[in-house]
């Protein structure tokens, strides 16, 4: 017997009479899972499944067993298939029927494109707010959520479950049969790819205030992962402001764009994804003109230099009080050229007083912290590397390729108890 064919045939109420669980007249029980003075989790008899309003535990027959009985998926299996009649031993095939994963790629996908063509309806506010926030939704591959999710009419049982886990859905607050809210209801809808370019999550900001992101950790990137050929990738604070940058031609075709999620939100999978970029040559940060805005530069510029030491970090001088969206509203697209020709490299010398403070703590109450003696001094054609007990100091000086008539050169100053932590600095002499 299959694990499709179990859910079809184990009724959830035949689970719940197994362990002297009876639904009251709503289809409400108190929940095994937390600790429960009034009954809050219903259970679903049309779709054998239940759902927490407590504490959040939601599934199918098979999922309340595990629960329940503690244990792992494949004795909640063996389980229910007891409760079945069939009490043998189960061998557990591939599917023919693929089931349904939560957050699965073609569940978002499929509420993406709902969420697509309810834009394409063009209803006012959603569209105002858009032009308030000089975004064409004609050139962005954005939707926006009616609040109309699960009133299709060819929607099916089913599919109403699968938004449920996914998070897209949540059930109606006061227990009322078929009724359920959006998790981005009135939001502008943005889709978080995968490496593979599938969407993996969705974000929404909210047309009077606000944001959403789908419950747990965040996933998947915007406005997609960085192409391998990619040489200079721009990162930006917020997704709606990468979404500004890609509908100004002159920077979308010269940079790749990439969103954190606001200053705190360099993630694990932004790491990994500009690890991959073998011809990454230079990240520009371009965050917002406020102190969390500077801030996140310092913390993310050192990060950036852990993942690879050779990249140029700049920094575009964001005007005080704006960010790239509020540029785009008051300005015309030159504005964000100008801003980012006249990017400055990252002065990594202000991360250095926290280093040797650092580096001065570790050293015990008997010893002292003494600045260290020059060591060694080596002079070649191309460069002068200056050594202490601390610090590499390297000039490197030359003319430039590309136009003759400057002379460049390039100080590297690097910690040598921290070869990450670095200060590099490019001056042109005329």
């Amino acid at each position: 017997m299959e694990i499709q064919e179990i859910k079809q045939r184990l009724p959830i109420l035949q689970v719940l009479a197994h362990y002297n669980l009876k639904p009251d007249r709503s289809n409400h029980i108190k929940c095994p899972f937390h600790e429960d003075d009034k009954p809050s989790c219903r259970i679903y008899p049309d779709t054998n499944t239940f759902h927490c309003f407590g504490c959040g535990a939601t599934g199918d027959g098979i999922e309340f067993i595990e629960k329940y009985e503690k244990c792992s998926k494949h004795e909640a299996i063996l389980k229910a298939k007891q409760l079945c009649g069939s009490p043998e031993p189960i061998r557990i095939e591939k599917p023919k029927v693929k089931p349904v994963k939560e957050n699965g790629t073609e569940v978002l996908t499929k509420a993406f494109t709902h969420f697509a063509r309810s834009l394409n309806t063009k209803p006012k506010k959603a569209i105002e707010y858009l032009q308030s926030r000089k975004l064409d939704y004609k050139a962005l591959a954005i939707g926006y959520d009616a609040g109309t999710l699960h009133k299709a009419k060819d929607i099916t049982n089913e599919q109403k479950q699968e938004y449920l886990q996914a998070g897209l859905l949540k059930p109606d607050k006061f227990g009322r049969d078929n009724s359920y809210y959006t998790r981005f209801n009135n939001c502008i809808v943005f889709p978080l790819l995968d490496k593979n370019g599938n969407i993996k999550s969705l974000y929404g900001r909210h047309i009077e205030k606000g944001h959403h992101y789908l419950e747990g950790e965040h996933k998947g990137l915007y406005p997609k992962y960085p192409g391998q050929e990619t040489t200079r990738l721009i990162l930006t604070e917020a997704i709606i402001d990468a979404a500004t940058l890609l509908q100004v031609p002159e920077v979308a075709k010269e940079y790749e764009i990439l969103a954190l999620y606001g200053t705190n939100g360099f993630t694990n999978e932004h790491t990994e994804a500009v690890s991959q970029l073998k011809e990454l040559k230079e990240v520009v940060l371009f965050f917002d003109g406020d102190e969390a805005g500077t801030d996140a530069i310092k913390e993310i510029a050192v990060e950036l230099k852990q993942i690879n030491e050779k990249l140029i970090i700049t920094v575009v001088d964001t005007p005080e009080g704006e960010d790239i969206n509020s540029l785009a509203q008051g300005h015309e697209n030159e504005i964000f050229t100008h801003l980012i020709e006249n990017r400055k490299p990252f002065d990594f010398a202000q991360c250095m007083p926290f280093v040797f403070s650092i580096e001065k703590e570790k050293t015990t109450e008997t010893e002292s912290f003494t600045p260290p003696i020059a060591s060694s001094l080596k002079v070649t054609p191309d460069f002068i590397s200056y050594e202490t007990g601390y610090l590499t100091i390297t000039l490197w000086g030359g003319i430039e390729i590309h136009t003759v008539n400057r002379l460049r050169a390039t100080l590297h100053i690097k910690l040598k108890a921290n070869e990450y932590l670095s200060f590099r600095d490019t001056a042109d002499l005329y």
